[in-house]
């Protein structure tokens, strides 16, 4: 049966990267029109992926916003996938989920104070909007929009996952590729992103089969999590988790590294897995109640991720008896990054 139903994607993904291919070659010789910002002091940087969800290109603009806020004005466009909203948004203290998305908002909550975020499907009207309402930003950063073209970054970084590169993957349906892996030569810099603890010789190796051209370098990277929190008090967290019994939910993209962690850290009762983004329904919140009602574990909590908790309301915390903590996690880069972190502190091109 999952012959057949390769033989009949094949040819559907086949099609669809044709279409991408054209797309690209037209931007390629100008005859679809890439705009660049005409803004002197004024610094892109574009993050996306080839592969579709999973590569942890949110934690990365979290990381970057880390290493650079000190020395820039900085903000934040993504499309607000998923949002009821349409058009240009600056994202303020009233906004949800349904309204910017729930990465958005995620990243918005963290770093309110320290950068503006915005939302629109339009990057490039939303430059010009962002550098005539605030003169003073001196860093962009084009969440997932390593294809949106019409919008020319600076800067362009490239994330692929350790457990699934995109050079082992085919275009969607087939496989999970937004288009060709050629696409890669456009990026500046590609990040190998939730990397184990792997040898010198592992990395090169991977670096072979990436084939990066002579001007590109590649990174490694992986991600940490940190101490669980109470989703109504972030001051109140848990470091001690082997004393608590856990029921995870989440909506990601790749829960399979959260999962393994937590089974290493605690006595994991249950995985409440649902689709990247999902939105919460009522049922959805009865089930995720019963299904915790029948665990008859003490010190039972309830974990989810950070994008998850966007898009729980206060009435599923007062539906459910048992506390629910967040779990967020740290992007962290090699060491080899610092020269290309000091010259965007810099504002510099590299």
């Amino acid at each position: 049966m999952q012959f057949v139903i390769a033989l009949l994607l094949f040819p559907l993904s086949v099609f669809y990267g044709i279409i991408t291919k054209v797309r690209n070659l037209l931007f390629n010789f100008h005859i679809l029109k890439s705009k660049h910002h005409n803004k002197q002091d004024l610094l892109v940087i574009s993050v996306g992926n080839i592969r579709a969800g999973g590569t942890g290109k949110t934690p990365f603009v979290e990381y970057l916003l880390n290493s650079l806020k000190a020395n820039h004005h900085i903000a934040v466009i993504s499309r607000g996938y998923g949002r009821k909203t349409k058009g240009f948004r600056i994202i303020n203290d009233t906004d949800t989920a349904k309204s910017v998305g729930d990465e958005p908002l995620q990243m918005y909550r963290k770093f309110n104070h320290d950068a503006l975020f915005a939302v629109s499907e339009d990057r490039v009207t939303a430059i010009e909007n962002i550098t005539s309402s605030f003169p003073d930003i001196s860093l962009i950063i084009l969440d997932d929009a390593f294809q949106h073209r019409y919008a020319q970054s600076d800067i362009s970084f490239l994330l692929t996952a350790y457990s699934k590169p995109f050079f082992k993957d085919f275009v969607i349906p087939f496989g999970y590729l937004r288009e060709y892996r050629s696409g890669y030569r456009r990026a500046d810099y590609i990040v190998v992103t939730k990397t184990p603890s792997i040898t010198q010789a592992q990395k090169a190796k991977i670096i072979t089969q990436i084939k990066p051209l002579p001007a590109q370098q590649v990174f490694f990277s992986n991600i940490t999590y940190k101490e669980p929190y109470l989703i109504s008090n972030p001051d109140v967290k848990i470091n001690n988790l082997q004393d608590h019994s856990v029921i995870l939910l989440s909506g990601i993209a790749d829960n399979q590294p959260l999962i393994s962690y937590l089974a290493s850290q605690t006595q994991l009762l249950e995985v409440i897995s649902f689709k990247d983004h999902h939105k919460f329904s009522p049922a959805d919140l009865q089930t995720i109640k019963h299904k915790i009602e029948t665990q008859q574990k003490p010190n039972t909590i309830l974990i989810t991720t950070e994008k998850d908790a966007t898009r729980l309301d206060d009435s599923f915390i007062e539906l459910i008896a048992t506390a629910v903590y967040v779990i967020s996690i740290e992007f962290e880069m090699d060491e080899t990054f610092n020269a290309v972190k000091q010259s965007l502190n810099r504002g510099h091109l590299i």
